[in-house]
């Protein structure tokens, strides 16, 4: 009964498994997008540049449970229940490109827009940035 309940959706009243398990939004969807834009203005800003930019070639490379290290700090080791690795090519106006890697981690319970971002620029990291490893999707 409670796992045809379940099915339903039908789970506000009663304790339904993974009920409320969000998905993480698509590496195009607008919110990230936006998320990607500021974090490389943000990058660039750094450097003191003063190039304009756009993001071109947005594609999802994996999606699936997190590696073990998303859960690292987090609440549980099942916190965050889901990654989706995205990669998009960054063109500034004077024709230079530089790759951008995202990850978006998904809440286990919670909703859509509740989620992680984790993004990287390779020429624009940390030297602890190990040229995005983190925010690219995992070796098979």
């Amino acid at each position: 009964m409670l796992s045809s309940v379940c099915a339903l959706g039908i789970s506000w009243a009663i304790s339904c498994p993974n009920a409320f398990s969000a998905e993480a939004p698509p590496c195009n969807d607008e919110d990230v997008l936006y998320k990607v834009r500021r974090a490389y203005e943000f990058a660039l800003s750094v450097d003191k540049s003063s190039h304009k930019f756009r993001g071109e070639a947005v594609k999802e490379t994996h999606y699936g449970g997190p590696n073990p290290w998303v859960n690292k700090h987090a609440p549980s080791k099942d916190y965050y229940h889901k990654s989706r690795y995205c990669e998009a090519t960054m063109r500034l106006d004077n024709g230079q490109t530089e790759q951008a890697y995202f990850r978006i981690d998904a809440l286990k319970a919670g909703e859509a827009d509740k989620y992680n971002f984790d993004p990287c620029f390779i020429k624009h990291q940390d030297a602890s940035r190990d040229d995005c490893l983190y925010q690219r999707s995992p070796k098979k």
